[in-house]
C-alpha cells in the first residue's frame, strides 16, 4: 500500500519524528470449535519491514488515530496501564493505537506475498504454510492469503480480551482468545470444564498474537464462509455475518461486532496506511 500523496506523507512524517525526538530525551467470554493453530502467519525474518519496538508512552504519542498514515512503530507487550485508565474515550484510543500498526503491518506482508502469488514465486513451503497442497492451486491460496479489515481486527480484539484488560491479554499476550491443546503450555483458565484439557495460549508478543489470529481465520475451516464472502467484498459490516462460529453467541457476535464497528467509527481505520519511506523510519530509529 502506497500514502495517497507525497505532500500528506512528509506532513505526517515531520510530526512522527517530532513526537519521537521529544520523547527520546462489554466482556465477552467463548469457546469456539476450533483455534488451535500454533504456527505464525508467515516467518518474521522474511518480511521487508520491520516494526520498531517503543514503550507505551511513546507509541501513545506518535500514532495519531486522526492521521490515516501510520508509523511502523509497535510494543512488545499489552501493556498493564490499560486497566488503570479511567477515562473510557482514553482507553480505547489507547487500544486502538496499541493494535493499528501490527494489523496494518501484517495486512502489508499480505498484500507482498499476494503479489508474489501472482507473480508465480510458489513454492510447496508457502502452500503448507497455508495448510494447502500445491494440489489445491493458485486460486485457492488466494483465498487464504488475503487481508482482514483493521476495523474487524479491532473489534474482534475489544470484545476477546475486554479492550485489553483481560487475565490473559495482561498474562498471557492473547487478544483474541486463542487456546492450545499441548498440556501445560498455557494457562487453565479457572472455569474450564470438567474433562476438558485445553488451556489458553501464551505469546511471546502481542504482534504473535495478532499473527495468530491472522492464521486461524485464514485457514481454520471453521471460517471457510469467511474466506469464501471476503473474494467478493471486504466490508467488515458483512464479513462479520460469517463469524459465527467464532463464538458460542452465534449470529448475535456478529452483531455486536457491527455495534463496536459503527459505534466506535472504526470504517474509516479500514483505508490507512504504514509510513514505509526507509529514510524517515531510519530517523525515526535514531530518535532524529
Amino acid at each position: 500500500m502506497k500514502p495517497e500523496s507525497r505532500a500528506t506523507w512528509l506532513s505526517v512524517a515531520a510530526i512522527t519524528i517530532l513526537f519521537v525526538t521529544l520523547l527520546a530525551g462489554f466482556i465477552i467470554t467463548h469457546q469456539p470449535g476450533e483455534r488451535l493453530q500454533e504456527e505464525s502467519l508467515l516467518e518474521e525474518e522474511t518480511l521487508p519491514l520491520a516494526l520498531e519496538i517503543v514503550d507505551f508512552s511513546t507509541l501513545l504519542a506518535v500514532v495519531d488515530l486522526n492521521q490515516c498514515i501510520v508509523p511502523p512503530v509497535a510494543i512488545r507487550d499489552v501493556p498493564p496501564e490499560l486497566q488503570d485508565m479511567d477515562v473510557i474515550q482514553e482507553k480505547k484510543d489507547a487500544f486502538f493505537k496499541m493494535l493499528f500498526p501490527i494489523i496494518l503491518k501484517v495486512n502489508y506482508d499480505i498484500l507482498e506475498l499476494r503479489e508474489e502469488i501472482l507473480a508465480g514465486n510458489v513454492d510447496d513451503e508457502l502452500y503448507e504454510q497455508f495448510q494447502l497442497s500445491p494440489e489445491d492451486g493458485i486460486e485457492r491460496l488466494l483465498k487464504r492469503a488475503d487481508i482482514i479489515p483493521p476495523s474487524l481486527v479491532f473489534a474482534q480484539a475489544a470484545i476477546e480480551s475486554a479492550w485489553g484488560t483481560s487475565r490473559f491479554a495482561l498474562e498471557a499476550n492473547n487478544i483474541f482468545g486463542h487456546w492450545t491443546y499441548v498440556p501445560g503450555t498455557g494457562i487453565v483458565p479457572a472455569d474450564r470444564p470438567a474433562g476438558a484439557t485445553y488451556e489458553v495460549r501464551i505469546f511471546e508478543t502481542l504482534k504473535d498474537s495478532v499473527r495468530a489470529y491472522y492464521h486461524n481465520l485464514n485457514t481454520n475451516r471453521a471460517y471457510r464462509e469467511f474466506r469464501e464472502a471476503r473474494t467478493t467484498t471486504k466490508d467488515p459490516l458483512e464479513l462479520t455475518r460469517y463469524l459465527h462460529r467464532y463464538s458460542q453467541l452465534g449470529a448475535e457476535y456478529g452483531k455486536r461486532l457491527n455495534s463496536i464497528i459503527r459505534f466506535n467509527d472504526l470504517l474509516p481505520y479500514d483505508d490507512c496506511t504504514l509510513l514505509l519511506d526507509e529514510d524517515v523510519v531510519l530517523a525515526m530509529e535514531n530518535g532524529d
